[in-house]
């Protein structure tokens, strides 16, 4: 069942959980993550980022991604993750994504301000979902002064100028893998969440690698989707590395593509029961 970003996340937030966003560069990902949030009977989003093109080619994989979304059981968003270019995130627009992020977070507040709200127009007119960033995720762990941490006041006024439906705050998190456990700044969420109107949904990137209290907590205090694939992918290279490491590399193609699957399967679901609040029974 296909649906846009709003539809779910506004749910979500009146339920107090989350939707998992996955990255899903390859037709085996698309399915093995679909797989788990029907077995969970939870919406997702899968995603798509700009970065991944190539090797994941926007016009091979959309097709994919949109028809598996359309048969599924549960609601599914198709989500362009961090578009950085216009072009391009009109393409993904027109081959039929329900939401896009137009990520400008490095570029001065009034310039990522008038871009987002000039594309929320077109956006909205064809009822698709919008994210941006505020603030600069940094790739790997953020050192000191390093992560342009979220301003609470300017997301207030960044959210009312540009209309976004979601807003990725930064507050400790990073993209990729961290060089050491991050600590987040869960206040700072608390005090974006309570400043922004409620038709606004809170974004955390970079969920690999945080520890599920923290994640608990920073859903608790307002975050309401929550993208994660470093973990996935790299954990799945890791396991097929130890079932080939175990038999030698005795495996056949087939064999190693159904161990992916499961493992990644069997990841995604737990990580949507984590983002759900139903890991406990696990």
């Amino acid at each position: 069942m296909l649906v846009n970003l709003n539809e779910i996340l506004r749910k979500a937030e009146e339920g107090r959980y989350a939707i998992g966003c996955f990255n899903t560069p390859n037709p085996e990902t698309v399915q093995a993550v679909l797989a788990a949030a029907e077995e969970e009977a939870m919406p997702v989003i899968l995603a798509h980022a700009q970065s991944m093109d190539p090797p994941a080619v926007l016009g091979e994989i959309a097709p994919v991604m949109l028809s598996w979304a359309r048969a599924a059981s549960v609601p599914v968003c198709v989500h362009l993750d961090h578009g950085t270019d216009w072009d391009y995130i009109t393409r993904a627009m027109d081959a039929g994504f329900t939401s896009v992020m137009f990520d400008l977070s490095a570029k001065p507040f009034e310039e990522n301000a008038g871009q987002l709200a000039r594309l929320c127009r077109l956006a909205h007119s064809r009822q698709i979902s919008v994210e941006a960033e505020l603030g600069v995720l940094q790739a790997g762990i953020p050192s000191a002064g390093s992560c342009a941490y979220t301003d609470p006041q300017q997301a207030a006024r960044f959210a009312l100028l540009t209309g976004v439906d979601a807003l990725t705050v930064c507050f400790g998190t990073a993209h990729g893998r961290y060089a050491a456990p991050p600590r987040l700044d869960i206040g700072r969420v608390e005090r974006i969440r309570r400043l922004l109107d409620p038709g606004y949904r809170l974004v955390m990137h970079g969920a690999s690698g945080v520890d599920d209290a923290q994640v608990r907590a920073a859903i608790k205090a307002g975050v309401s989707k929550i993208n994660y694939y470093s973990g996935l992918s790299r954990g799945c290279s890791r396991h097929i590395y130890g079932r080939l490491t175990a038999c030698g590399g005795n495996m056949h193609w087939h064999q190693i593509h159904d161990e992916a699957f499961r493992f990644m399967k069997e990841h995604a679901r737990e990580k949507i029961r984590l983002f759900a609040g139903r890991d406990a029974a696990l």
